[in-house]
C-alpha cells in the first residue's frame, strides 16, 4: 500500500513538473515586448533661464517613471545629468562615453538600459568622421564632435540577442548628417551582419531629408511612422514652449526583426514648462 502511494506521489509529481516545463516553454516562445524611449534631454552647462536644468531634472524623472521604457537613449547628456538620472533611476545602468574625450567630457549619445532585464554583451563607440576610433575628431565641417554609442545586449525574458545603436547627427552641416549615416550603415553592417537592430537618435533631420532617406533606404522602418499617419502636430523639436508643428527629427529605426506595436511622441508638461526643448519619442515592440 505505501509502494503504490509513494508511486502515485511521484507520478503526480512528474505531471506537475512536466505541465510547467510546457508553460515555461510557451511563455519563452512568445515574443517579449520591448519599449525603448529616445530623449534629447538638452544639456544641463547652459542657463535657460527658468527652464534650466535644475527646474527641469524632476520632470524628465517624473517622465521615465510614467513610461518607464526598457531602454532609454539620451541625447546632450552630461555626465551630472546621467548620475543624477540614474541615481533616481538605479534599475538603470549606462553605456557610453562622452564625445569630447572619450571618458566623460561633453555630451554623451548614451544607452541606459533594464538591469533586471538585459545583459550586455558588447559596446563601443565611434566618432562620426574620417577617423572614427579617435576621440573628438572632426573632418566634415562640423563645428562639434559627434559620436555613436553601440551595445549588443541580450535579452533574459525571451533569450534573444539584438544591437542597438545611438547617435546625434549634426544640427548645422548637411554633409556631416548624410555622411554620419553612411558610417552608422557601414558600422552596423560590419558589427550586426542580420542581427536585430535598433537605431535610435536626435538626427537634426526630417524623414524627407536625405540623410534620414539614407537610413530608410536600407531597409530600416520608422517605427514611429509605421504606425502614425503623415500630421502636420508631430514635431519633436518643441523650444521650450510645446510646438508642436515643426519637424519630426527624433527618431527609433529598426529592422524587420521588431514590430512596433504603439508609437508616441510624449508632450509631457508640467504648467506650461517642459523636460526639455525636445519631446521624447517612445515605441513599444514585439
Amino acid at each position: 500500500m505505501k509502494l503504490i502511494r509513494l508511486t502515485n506521489l511521484i507520478l503526480f509529481i512528474l505531471l506537475i513538473y512536466s505541465c510547467s516545463s510546457i508553460e515555461q516553454k510557451e511563455l519563452s516562445d512568445k515574443p517579449a515586448e520591448l519599449s525603448v524611449m529616445t530623449f534629447n534631454i538638452r544639456l544641463g552647462t547652459v542657463d535657460d533661464g527658468i527652464n534650466n536644468w535644475n527646474n527641469r531634472k524632476p520632470m524628465v524623472s517624473e517622465v521615465i517613471s510614467e513610461f518607464f521604457p526598457d531602454i532609454l537613449c539620451l541625447q546632450e547628456a552630461f555626465k551630472f545629468q546621467i548620475d543624477e538620472i540614474i541615481l533616481s533611476h538605479p534599475n538603470y545602468a549606462v553605456i557610453g562615453v562622452g564625445r569630447e574625450d572619450g571618458i566623460d567630457k561633453g555630451e554623451y549619445s548614451c544607452i541606459l538600459y533594464s538591469r533586471d532585464r538585459f545583459i550586455v554583451d558588447s559596446t563601443g563607440n565611434f566618432w562620426l568622421s574620417d577617423t572614427p576610433e579617435i576621440p573628438g575628431s572632426m573632418t566634415w565641417g562640423n563645428q562639434f564632435p559627434r559620436i555613436c554609442s553601440w551595445a549588443k545586449l541580450f535579452d533574459k525574458f525571451n533569450n534573444k540577442e539584438f544591437f542597438i545603436f545611438n547617435t546625434h547627427l549634426d544640427h548645422q552641416v548637411q554633409l556631416a548628417r548624410e555622411n554620419g549615416v553612411k558610417l552608422i550603415l557601414e558600422r552596423m553592417r560590419k558589427i550586426a551582419p542580420k542581427s536585430p537592430i535598433i537605431l535610435t537618435g536626435d538626427f537634426n533631420s526630417d524623414e524627407t531629408n536625405p540623410a534620414v532617406q539614407l537610413v530608410l533606404n536600407n531597409k530600416l522602418i520608422d517605427s514611429y511612422r509605421a504606425l502614425n499617419k503623415l500630421s502636420d502636430r508631430e514635431g519633436t523639436f518643441n523650444g521650450f514652449k510645446g510646438i508642436d508643428t515643426d519637424e519630426r527629427i527624433d527618431f527609433i529605426f529598426v529592422n524587420n526583426s521588431f514590430t512596433p506595436i504603439k508609437s508616441e511622441i510624449i508632450r509631457y508638461n508640467r504648467n506650461g514648462l517642459y523636460p526639455s526643448d525636445h519631446f521624447p519619442v517612445i515605441t513599444r515592440f514585439k
